[in-house]
């Protein structure tokens, strides 16, 4: 494990942003849906359940793979893929929930009714994934 300290908070960053997707993802896609007619009664969606894993993956094991040298790539490849998959989803649904809904497609409707600033997100998660790479491999032990 690297001691130097930018190395540590970049981390610490990263793994905060996981976080946050993760708490995100929960609260726009909760996977334990109540019933419209009873709702006491809570029924499984797997594809809500994907995108919490995908998020849950992103905190624990890209967390994990940044702390070791040894897997440090593997860390950033499943960052890259993580973040680079969520943009392409939240892209597709927001495209598809706007024409939908029969919107225009205004500024407003684009870019702040959209999932557009959690796509920011996620890319500024990727570039700090980036920064801890190339921090890494600066560093001489």
């Amino acid at each position: 494990m690297l001691s130097d300290r930018t190395y540590i908070i970049l981390l610490a960053i990263l793994f905060l942003l996981s976080i946050n997707g993760l708490i995100l993802h929960y609260r726009a896609h909760p996977f334990l849906v109540p019933d419209e007619t009873n709702p006491e009664i809570r029924y499984f969606k797997f594809s809500f359940f994907l995108a919490f894993i995908l998020s849950l993956i992103d905190v624990i094991l890209v967390t994990l793979f940044y702390l070791f040298k040894n897997t440090i790539i593997y860390g950033y490849l499943l960052n890259g893929f993580l973040v680079i998959y969520g943009i392409a989803m939240m892209t597709h649904f927001s495209w598809f929930k706007i024409t939908s809904l029969n919107l225009s497609l205004d500024f407003y409707n684009l870019y702040i009714f959209s999932t557009f600033p959690n796509s920011l997100t996620s890319l500024v998660d990727f570039l700090i994934g980036y920064l801890l790479y190339k921090k890494f491999r600066d560093f001489k032990i």
